[in-house]
């Protein structure tokens, strides 16, 4: 979604716990560096849109992915994305 919205994305980590920011670099490998090159306050406003759209995710970053969620999880999810992108690019 984001890369086709050309949004500035970066996603790394594990399937299952992975850090989502809003930034132009290649990898995040400290704090330092998140401080320095990611949008803190824009991810702010995402996290809350999408609690807005009934999708809780951790404010510092970390998305959980879990076998108890249901394709409809996922599906509700990517909606909810792409509605609060819109919301803050």
């Amino acid at each position: 979604i984001a890369s086709r919205r050309a949004v500035p994305m970066l996603v790394q980590g594990y399937p299952a716990a992975f850090a989502l920011a809003f930034t132009e670099a290649p990898a995040i490998n400290d704090y330092r560096e998140f401080v320095a090159q990611c949008d803190s306050e824009r991810y702010k406003r995402f996290t809350f849109e999408l609690l807005t759209r009934g999708v809780r995710v951790a404010a510092r970053g970390i998305w959980y992915l879990s076998a108890a969620h249901t394709s409809d999880d996922v599906d509700l999810t990517l909606q909810a994305v792409e509605e609060a992108l819109s919301a803050v690019w």
